[in-house]
């Protein structure tokens, strides 16, 4: 990328709190990030490269950098940002001081997510249900090095068997976490995980059952025979922990820097998007092929062939950066039905769009039939006619 970056500042937020830029603009600045975060050093370096124009263009070099701070700081990446720009010689007095603070905060929500996450993960053991710690500042620790180039999550997520999820969710609230509130939504069981308050300061804990909607448990069951233990907490395998961010970043709608980065970093940590486990799962499989050829395009990794076509990836994973919540919505729809199994597309709309009357009287209101929601959705999310017509014929 050659030549300055000019990036005006925030002229607005939204109700979602994300600056509202111009496309060009915003794939700027978002191709320079992402090859800071990539796993290959050429794609760092080039992104090392462009931060370095924007900051050197800018005729308000102090503005430059309070304005790609914000944006790192939005989109979680900020001390791993940081920590590369300052390995290519990159270097800004006002971000150590930022970074001070955010390498703290994530040391002490390191240590209380890690008593926490003990305390449960025995308690459950005691209780004859095994679990695994999922994400988190052990993930950081272990792919990045030091849990501090990692934002701080907010909880602690814990996955169980199916059949477990009640009796765990008991275990929890006999130690002071409060009742979950979610809604059941398929028969006994929550979408995917329950919620459950912590006493005081103490996180939260979402006591998941599968990780991906189309999963009945067959998912699940793996990941759980596969674990491992770091330290005195079990975790998934390397292998695992990849394929589950692969998952979160696709329900995302392909939002959000930080979990990209976890994606690269697990790949630098030798997991591998070719060995993923979700290709073992008949409902799964879809994901894999939807997601994995999105994460190897904006990393930069060779590309496997298969997948999504190429600009439906960049119009859906790079231009598309919704400006509001309901835009945001709408990607994350669009991504969630590319990666549903093909004989399950019509039934998912049904689930996501028609189960939640409340938010589609609020939102869209005309929406009222498969083709005409795939056709909406790939609209509000301003993806091309591509990615509508491939909903509506992979049905």
């Amino acid at each position: 990328m050659s030549g300055a970056l000019r990036l005006p500042w925030w002229p607005r937020e939204d109700r979602a709190g994300l600056p509202v830029l111009t496309p060009d603009e915003l794939v700027a600045l978002r191709t320079a990030t992402r090859q800071l975060i990539s796993p290959l050093p050429e794609r760092v370096a080039a992104g090392a490269e462009a931060i370095g124009s924007l900051l050197a263009g800018d005729t308000d070099a102090d503005a430059a950098a309070e304005r790609l701070l914000d944006y790192w700081l939005y989109e979680g990446v900020a001390t791993l940002a940081i920590e590369r720009a300052r390995e290519a010689g990159i270097h800004v007095d006002d971000w150590d001081d930022v970074q001070d603070d955010i390498a703290e905060q994530a040391d002490q929500a390191r240590m209380v997510q890690e008593a926490v996450a003990l305390q449960a993960t025995r308690m459950l053991e005691r209780a004859g249900i095994p679990s695994v710690v999922l994400k988190g500042p052990l993930m950081a620790a272990e792919f990045y090095g030091d849990a501090a180039l990692r934002s701080p999550s907010s909880d602690v997520d814990l996955l169980v068997a199916r059949e477990h999820l009640w009796r765990a969710a008991d275990v929890m609230r006999g130690a002071g976490w409060a009742p979950p509130e979610d809604a059941i939504v398929h028969g006994s069981l929550p979408a995917l995980h329950l919620s459950l308050e912590g006493p005081g300061d103490t996180p939260a804990i979402e006591l998941h059952w599968r990780v991906q909607y189309y999963d009945e448990d067959a998912h699940t069951r793996g990941i759980l025979e596969r674990r491992r233990i770091d330290g005195a907490v079990a975790v998934p395998s390397q292998q695992d922990v990849l394929d589950v961010l692969l998952i979160c970043w696709g329900r995302d709608g392909l939002h959000r820097a930080r979990l990209l980065a976890d994606i690269g970093a697990a790949i630098a940590g030798g997991a591998s998007l070719e060995a993923s486990h979700l290709r073992e799962v008949a409902a799964l499989r879809a994901t894999h092929a939807s997601l994995a050829p999105a994460a190897r395009a904006l990393l930069g990794l060779p590309a496997a062939g298969g997948g999504l076509p190429a600009r439906v990836i960049r119009r859906v994973g790079e231009r598309d950066r919704p400006a509001t919540t309901r835009g945001a919505f709408a990607q994350a729809a669009v991504v969630d039905l590319l990666a549903a199994p093909r004989g399950e597309r019509r039934a998912r709309f049904n689930e996501v769009w028609l189960r939640h009357p409340a938010a589609i009287a609020r939102w869209h209101p005309e929406l009222g039939s498969w083709r005409i929601a795939a056709a909406r959705v790939a609209s509000l999310a301003r993806t091309s006619a591509r990615a509508a017509g491939l909903l509506a014929r992979r049905r």
